[in-house]
């Protein structure tokens, strides 16, 4: 099945990064892989998220309680399916534009073009949409979330410097160099903001 040839290619892309990102390949492409890599992971992580809520039947919730929770369960589902199938595409999009737009017109790093960009940062955030059957489940969010994030940057680097045909350390310098700037945009930017809210 393509699903799960697709979803076995994610984990080796996730495991094994410099040897089993594809070289090349457009944004649709990349995109389409994506979502059917996810596809039982995300079915995963709504099933444990079902069965291990207290609206399950056999917790023995009182009625009112009952409805507001079965709520939050069904809001919690949709979240789950909104931030692995739209907010990680689409906050990868913008990502990649500005480490694009940095890595390549400011420090003249980049080799290539936006697809590419596009196509490391999300295949950077594998290890949340791969291991996000792990969230629902009580004790071990916060360790799927410090190693989510932790794998991710060190994925960015290697995918952005294959994709990029860029020396690793030049794509950690393109990335530190984008947070920074960005850090420091937004740290001129609320007092602005403040003043001009405030009337000061």
């Amino acid at each position: 099945m393509d699903i799960i040839d697709d979803l076995k290619k994610g984990f080796d892309i996730m495991l094994g990064p410099s040897r089993h990102i594809p070289k090349s390949g457009g944004i649709a492409g990349t995109l389409k892989f994506y979502y059917k890599a996810t596809f039982i992971p995300l079915l995963l992580a709504v099933v444990f998220a079902y069965f291990l809520h207290p609206t399950f039947p056999g917790f023995g919730m009182m009625n009112g309680y009952y409805a507001l929770a079965s709520f939050t369960l069904s809001m919690y589902l949709i979240l789950l399916v909104i931030g692995v199938w739209v907010i990680i595409p689409v906050s990868s999009a913008v990502n990649a534009f500005v480490y694009h737009v940095v890595g390549k017109f400011f420090l003249n790093v980049w080799k290539g073009k936006y697809d590419a960009t596009f196509n490391a940062t999300l295949l950077s955030a594998l290890p949340f949409a791969l291991l996000v059957f792990l969230l629902p489940i009580p004790g071990i969010r916060a360790l799927y979330l410090f190693f989510a994030v932790f794998w991710h940057m060190i994925l960015l680097t290697i995918a952005l410097a294959v994709l990029q045909k860029v020396k690793r350390m030049e794509a950690l310098f393109a990335l530190f160099t984008t947070c920074v700037a960005a850090l420091l945009a937004f740290a001129t930017a609320v007092p602005f903001f403040a003043m001009a809210f405030w009337g000061v």
